[in-house]
């Protein structure tokens, strides 16, 4: 381990000292946790490095950004529907499905239509045209992982919505395994979790290199699965308070050596499973305590950026082209760092404009239709059950992973 993780492993350890855990009323009680807004914004933060054609930016490995939204939206998700469960008895998964719909896909169908314009209609980058166009089947469908996985060589426009595709499909399937599997089970959910991340394990580690899908992804999401169960329950909740110290130094120290050590994408991908274990980790850390974290990474800026980073990851690449035409790669670190500020704010003003015209409008909608067709019933507070979804607009994952 060199000096740069020495240093930062020594200062999560002094951490620890100023750490004060909550206790499980306080944990289950906490309708919007700011620290996982700041860590959302590091995720994005990171994705932009990786994308920029200036190498500097290689040693961060801004890939593993993905893999904590990957994790945070299963933590985030599963959450939300347990509490529900708790507050209402039961799961309203239709109304969850509206919800979600018009969350994601409002601005997500937005940005494919200035993709579409921009490429099929205005032919701005004529290379790239055929590709689009046998693209675009999968990017409408919710498919976009497939020809993100089947390139060789530059990747397809939009290709950095393939993780929108993966959390999709966890967003339809999950809360279907949630009903088969009721409240009372709740053992018989941590296994099949278990089972599900598992599996995915020895899928990506015995058959990745052959295979032309991968299930790596889907285990990120489910180790944020597994945490908000395993937190939602009072028993396991102490015993894991009870080792968090320890289990937060060693997944710091772990998510470091993978973030600067290990390269993402590696077969098998090692690198990417420790990462999003430490991250699980993390997350369930930042959510069960109040300390040297919660004053960093709910920092306002950083919340901020957080709560964006849904429109941020559609339109980065676009900002990213137009600032590379002013500050061209290859012109040394000091163009380098230009280029990052200048993508970062501009997707951030960017976002922020479709954030006020387009995606709250439609949250509010979304969540007025749910309400309107499946009213909430045995509910002290009818508003807390959507509190949390609200405040965590969840990109997901997003949830990332070079131009158009």
């Amino acid at each position: 381990m060199d000096s740069f993780t020495k240093y930062q492993a020594h200062v999560q350890l002094q951490g620890q000292k100023n750490t004060r855990w909550l206790s499980h009323d306080d944990y289950l009680s906490r309708q919007h946790i700011a620290e996982l807004d700041g860590l959302r914004s590091i995720a994005v933060a990171l994705v932009i490095t990786c994308h920029l054609h200036e190498k500097m930016w290689g040693f961060l490995h801004g890939q593993f950004g993905v893999t904590i939204f990957f994790v945070l939206s299963g933590y985030l998700i599963t959450r939300l529907m347990l509490g529900e469960e708790f507050k209402t008895g039961h799961l309203n998964i239709p109304s969850f499905y509206i919800r979600r719909t018009f969350r994601i896909f409002p601005l997500y169908f937005f940005v494919l239509g200035i993709y579409t314009l921009l490429i099929l209609g205005f032919r701005s980058w004529p290379d790239k045209v055929l590709e689009f166009h046998h693209s675009l089947p999968y990017l409408v469908t919710y498919f976009q992982e497939i020809p993100f996985w089947r390139h060789v060589g530059a990747a397809p426009p939009f290709y950095q919505s393939w993780s929108l595709g993966i959390e999709e499909k966890f967003y339809i399937c999950f809360p279907v395994l949630m009903i088969a599997v009721t409240r009372s089970e709740r053992n018989a959910r941590l296994v099949v979790v278990a089972l599900c991340i598992s599996g995915s394990a020895l899928y990506e580690v015995f058959f990745s290199v052959r295979s032309i899908y991968h299930t790596k992804d889907y285990g990120s999401i489910l180790l944020g699965v597994l945490v908000a169960m395993l937190l939602s329950n009072a028993k396991l909740y102490r015993a894991f308070i009870g080792l968090a110290g320890l289990l937060s130094s060693l997944a710091f120290v772990v998510a470091l050596i993978a973030q600067f050590h290990i390269a993402p994408y590696s077969k098998p991908p090692y690198g990417e499973m420790s990462y999003a274990v430490a991250a699980a980790v993390l997350i369930g850390c930042f959510a069960s305590s109040q300390g040297l974290a919660y004053g960093v990474l709910s920092w306002r800026p950083f919340v901020f950026i957080g709560k964006l980073s849904y429109g941020i990851y559609l339109v980065h690449i676009l900002c990213l082209n137009l600032v590379e035409h002013f500050a061209k790669p290859g012109r040394g670190r000091g163009v380098g760092i230009l280029a990052y500020a200048g993508t970062l704010s501009a997707s951030t003003g960017v976002a922020y404009l479709l954030h006020l015209s387009l995606e709250v409008p439609m949250i509010r909608l979304g969540r007025y239709l749910s309400r309107r067709a499946f009213p909430p019933k045995h509910q002290t507070d009818p508003a807390s059950a959507y509190s949390l979804e609200d405040r965590h607009n969840i990109m997901d994952s997003i949830t990332p992973r070079a131009s158009a």
